[in-house]
């Protein structure tokens, strides 16, 4: 007697599973940093490229103008923190490296220059 295939299972030499992780992760402060439909376009196409260098399967994503939400599935010989590491690090990495607008927000500047101007009046 032939076992059942479990519906929607990804089978491989060494696994059978069917697990999903429902990623959400928000910019910096909560700026609107994916406003315009190129920084969307930019910011789908570079987790597309890390996804694929990394054994990662995107079942659904979404680009938010402060947000991301991405589902994503890959085989269970990958730790999930080190799938979620590839994505958010290296994604941030390549945007801030290829965009015209940096992923770090105003606070960075304004707490630069308020240091900057307490040193002078010493």
């Amino acid at each position: 007697m032939a076992k059942e295939k479990i519906q929607d299972a990804i089978y491989t030499r060494r696994y059978i599973y069917n697990f999903h992780y429902h990623l959400i992760w928000v910019t910096k402060y909560r700026h609107q940093t994916f406003s315009t439909k190129e920084l969307v376009d930019e910011m789908k196409d570079i987790l597309r490229m890390v996804t694929k260098d990394n054994e990662i399967v995107i079942e659904k994503m979404e680009v938010m103008p402060d947000y991301v939400h991405v589902l994503i599935s890959f085989p269970p010989s990958k730790a999930p923190t080190s799938a979620i590491k590839a994505l958010k690090g290296r994604s941030a990495f390549i945007f801030s490296r290829n965009s015209t607008i940096t992923i770090l927000g105003w606070s960075f500047m304004v707490a630069k220059l308020l240091y900057e101007y307490a040193w002078q009046y010493e």
